[in-house]
């Protein structure tokens, strides 16, 4: 369930919203660019690499294309600029410490993806 809070004119209340579109799920990242929301990956009894945005202005999810790479749970995740950023995480077995992926935001359905450059 995804609840905004209303603090238009003096109200303050919490509106029902559409559901995440995905598996409810423990470990997922979740960061926000402008006004959309990001939500992905996670442990619901499997390890998902999904990705998903949502957007207020029309109270909708939008399946993104699946991170490339290991399926992951406990991931850190941070947005800086327009490109969103994912980097370790869990797998049942071990940390993942060498995927680094941006997804490059406005575009909901063209987005750039890319490991993040090793350093010199």
């Amino acid at each position: 369930m995804l609840f905004l809070q209303n603090v238009v004119l003096g109200q303050d209340t919490w509106i029902r919203k559409s559901d995440f579109a995905g598996s409810g799920r423990k470990g997922a990242v979740a960061c926000t660019i402008g006004d959309k929301s990001y939500i992905g990956m996670g442990f619901d009894g499997i390890y998902h690499k999904d990705f998903w945005e949502y957007d207020p202005a029309i109270d909708s999810w939008i399946q993104l294309t699946d991170m490339p790479g290991q399926a992951r749970a406990y991931a850190a995740c941070f947005a800086l600029g327009n490109k969103i950023y994912i980097t370790t995480g869990y797998n049942g077995g071990f940390l993942l410490d060498t995927c680094c992926l941006l997804y490059t935001s406005p575009s909901p359905r063209d987005r750039t993806r890319s490991r993040m450059p090793s350093s010199a």
